[in-house]
């Protein structure tokens, strides 16, 4: 996972205010320029009103046209003279493009890292969840071989059980067999010849 740091952040956050401030003076000389045009506009309207309207008498006509030329010149901003060349308006132009440019590769190397970080989130979760399910197979397992075991050992003991009962029928006949050779050893001796 990819930390921004404060400096980067800080990085980031002037590239946008630079741009911010470029897109305002683009706007700004777009607005003086219709300004401009807007004023030449009513100072035209304006001089067709003068023509139209009717001349004062003699002695106001002095007095009245001074008022009526200062009024004009008050409402009229002078346009400021734009200050920036076309190369340096054509150069600004692209710093705000290749800004914005990086921004939205910014911004898209954000999303990309976001999902790369969802993916690996993923990625490990399955991970643990098949970590968890081979762990209890191998639990399932184990249990199953001591249970075969434990059955192997009853299974063990029983036949050593039968073994040693073998043994004792054994011993048991051997003895059967040799007081049956007595017996008729003894009985040959008792019968008469």
């Amino acid at each position: 996972m990819l930390t921004i740091t404060p400096a980067q952040r800080f990085a980031d956050y002037e590239n946008e205010i630079r741009v911010l401030h470029a897109q305002v003076r683009q706007e700004k000389r777009r607005n003086a320029s219709t300004d401009s045009t807007a004023d030449s506009v009513k100072s035209a309207a304006e001089k067709s009103i003068e023509k139209s309207e009717p001349r004062p008498a003699a002695g106001i006509s002095r007095f009245g046209s001074f008022m009526h030329a200062r009024k004009t010149t008050a409402q009229t901003p002078i346009p400021s003279p734009p200050t920036d060349s076309p190369r340096e308006r054509e150069l600004e132009a692209q710093l705000v493009n290749e800004q914005t440019q990086r921004l939205a590769a910014e911004n898209k190397v954000k999303e990309m890292d976001a999902e790369l970080e969802d993916l690996t989130g993923q990625l490990f979760g399955e991970a643990n969840k098949m970590v968890a399910d081979e762990k209890r197979e191998a639990a399932r397992l184990r249990e199953r071989i001591e249970f075969l075991e434990q059955r192997d050992a009853k299974f063990g003991m029983k036949v050593k059980h039968l073994e040693q009962r073998e043994e004792d029928r054994m011993r048991r006949l051997e003895l059967l067999e040799r007081a049956q050779g007595r017996l008729d050893r003894v009985g040959g001796l008792l019968v008469p010849r």
